[in-house]
């Protein structure tokens, strides 16, 4: 699932478990697995990872970069 700033990924799964668990009918069997975790992150646009991947994008594509707030 995506996370938002501020949020633990390990204090949502437990949560997200918690709930899934109470919703299900008695008759349901569920096992929730967290395969993985982390934080979310926000990279600054003047980054130098960041502009060396959006050259590079360019150039590959032909076209200009637009970044944009997303999940990856």
């Amino acid at each position: 699932m995506r996370l938002v700033p501020n949020q633990d990924p390990n204090k949502i799964s437990r949560l997200f478990t918690k709930h899934i668990k109470r919703i299900a009918p008695k008759s349901v069997k569920v096992e929730v697995r967290n395969l993985n975790g982390a934080y979310p992150v926000l990279t600054p646009l003047n980054n130098p990872a960041t502009i060396a991947a959006a050259k590079s994008m360019e150039k590959a594509f032909g076209k200009k970069i637009v970044f944009m707030r997303e999940g990856g």
